[in-house]
């Protein structure tokens, strides 16, 4: 699956830091480039999903992304900044997205699924054939 391809590159990635093997490093990094643009992108996903390398790692992967939702008249409502916390799971993996609102607005909880259940989707797609690996 997509997420263990990710969560993969990402420990090679650091431990390329912990040794200072800058080349391999960057092939990570473009690596990594290839692997977040398999994930949702439009369809309120406007602005793409960005993979938090510092608060990702075997444990859990984190992902960021701003919202743009519409309402029942199709008109486009605030932008909501938001972050996933993805984890394995004994029937595949889990993803939980909590709304980061500082105004103290309310976000639908079916929008909240919506959004999980979407990314879950893309992650549990296969494995890519990356070019950053072959470049």
């Amino acid at each position: 699956m997509l997420i263990h391809q990710i969560v993969q590159t990402i420990i090679a990635r650091n431990n390329c830091v912990k040794t200072q093997n800058h080349d391999w490093k960057r092939k990570h990094d473009a690596a990594l480039k290839e692997l977040a643009r398999a994930l949702p992108s439009g369809a309120g996903f406007d602005a793409g999903v960005v993979i938090d390398l510092g608060a990702s790692g075997p444990d859990g992967l984190v992902l960021t992304f701003d919202f743009h939702p519409m309402d029942e008249n199709g008109y486009y409502m605030p932008w909501i900044y938001c972050r996933a916390l993805v984890k394995p799971a004994f029937d595949g993996i889990t993803v939980e997205v909590t709304p980061c609102v500082d105004d103290g607005a309310e976000v639908d909880e079916s929008l909240l699924e919506e959004m999980a259940e979407t990314l879950r989707h893309a992650l549990e797609q296969p494995k890519m054939e990356l070019k950053a690996y072959t470049a």
